[in-house]
């Protein structure tokens, strides 16, 4: 199929001519009366002290929950270590100390597993909320004078 070089000429201007045209078109609407960047603002604004309060809670409830997870973790090294204390002083052959410490290293990475589990359960860290930035109003700025240059002191 061969087109002619009138009808590739003709696309192109229609192409070029149509493009702009497009490009006028209004992307966001203009505010209505009803709804004054002030009152958005406002509503926002309120929008963000509740989402704010939420996560606040959200934060508190996930670090009260990670220090419980931390302490049982903890606490089970703290057993493990204490039971292969007194465990180690009955051990009389170097293969019976062998086996408390190889009890003690996997009862650690026993707590160790659990407690990546907890924490992966935990979900995502929650998202704080972003702050909603005032419009500007713009009013007309002062010209200001050009400062004067003050001649160098001579010594």
């Amino acid at each position: 199929m061969r087109f002619g070089r009138p009808t590739i000429i003709a696309l192109g201007v229609t192409i070029a001519l149509g493009a702009p045209l497009s490009a006028f078109a209004d992307a966001s609407p203009s505010p209505s009366a009803s709804q004054s960047p002030a009152s958005d603002f406002q509503s926002a604004l309120t929008q963000y002290k509740s989402d704010m309060e939420q996560y606040r809670t959200l934060i508190n409830e996930r670090e009260q929950t990670r220090k419980i997870i931390t302490q049982s973790f903890l606490q089970a090294v703290s057993s493990a270590n204490s039971a292969a204390k007194a465990a180690m002083r009955s051990a009389k052959t170097a293969d019976a100390k062998a086996a408390v410490l190889a009890q003690q290293k996997n009862a650690v990475s026993l707590a160790s597993t659990v407690r990546d589990a907890a924490l992966t359960d935990l979900g995502p860290v929650p998202i704080e909320p972003t702050k909603p930035v005032k419009p500007q109003e713009f009013a007309p700025t002062k010209k200001s004078k050009p400062e004067k240059s003050s001649p160098t002191p001579k010594n």
